[in-house]
């Protein structure tokens, strides 16, 4: 015995006489090819409208962009946008204001805009910094009032 497929019936022995006079034909396997065709068509239509929309809702946000909006580059990078160029679909950041560094991207290399604006990084740094300190001196007073119980 042979390996036997969706839609073949196994073949009859060669001593066998044939049943009926005649051979039977296999059913075909055009309406199998045709419903896969369908269905990716199918896939194909919908995942390119999905596309075609997110294209057109990112390029409304890249025409909103305005100086001093935080962005997220698909880079992981961070910035302020200081300048968008749409003629040639540039945006200039600042990456960092103390140094005055500023780089240019494409557009399509904004991966997120954040709706509030911060001034930078280093002010979360002095706020979870004060917020550390404030925990360490919390633990430290614990710590202390242990070694004060046990005396």
């Amino acid at each position: 015995m042979g390996l036997q497929f969706i839609g073949q019936e196994s073949a009859p022995a060669k001593d066998a006489p044939a049943q009926g006079g005649g051979q039977q034909e296999a059913p075909s396997m055009m309406p199998l090819f045709v419903l896969m065709g369908a269905v990716l068509l199918v896939m194909w239509f919908f995942s390119s409208r999905s596309r075609k929309r997110q294209e057109a809702e990112h390029k409304n946000k890249i025409k909103q962009l305005e100086k001093g909006t935080r962005v997220m580059l698909t880079s992981g990078l961070i910035a302020k946008v200081d300048k968008v160029d749409e003629e040639s679909d540039e945006v200039r950041v600042i990456i960092d204001e103390d140094k005055k560094v500023y780089s240019t991207y494409a557009t399509a290399a904004i991966a997120k805009i954040f709706d509030e604006k911060r001034s930078s990084v280093k002010d979360d740094d002095k706020t979870s910094a004060k917020a550390e300190v404030k925990e360490s001196s919390k633990e430290a007073s614990k710590e202390t009032a242990k070694e004060t119980a046990k005396k």
